[in-house]
């Protein structure tokens, strides 16, 4: 892979959709303050932010948090239980974009 440019760890962005976008939302949430890098801004597309809410989590869902169906490990991989916990940080000033789709 080529680089063009010089990255600048202290101004980045994180985007992608689906799991990618499930990802880059707990990544972003995750690490609110980092003295190594920091995450300006998140756009996550159609991302799956509560997988608690999922009604029958499909097999490649359960063997990403493992082979059990543990709602704790659910909920710890949901990026939607991060957000009151990070927001109060007064270092945390990503801005996000997030786009959902309910089905049903």
């Amino acid at each position: 892979m080529r680089v063009i440019g010089k990255i600048e760890p202290l101004k980045m962005a994180l985007m992608d959709d689906s799991a990618g976008a499930h990802l880059a939302t707990l990544f972003t949430l995750a690490n609110p303050v980092n003295a190594s890098f920091k995450i300006r801004a998140t756009v996550a597309t159609y991302g799956v932010y509560n997988l608690e809410q999922l009604k029958a989590p499909s097999d490649t869902t359960r063997k990403m948090i493992t082979l059990s169906i543990n709602r704790e490990k659910y909920r710890a991989a949901s990026p939607v239980h991060d957000v009151d916990s990070t927001v109060v940080n007064p270092a945390f000033d990503t801005s996000f974009l997030l786009t959902w789709c309910v089905y049903g």
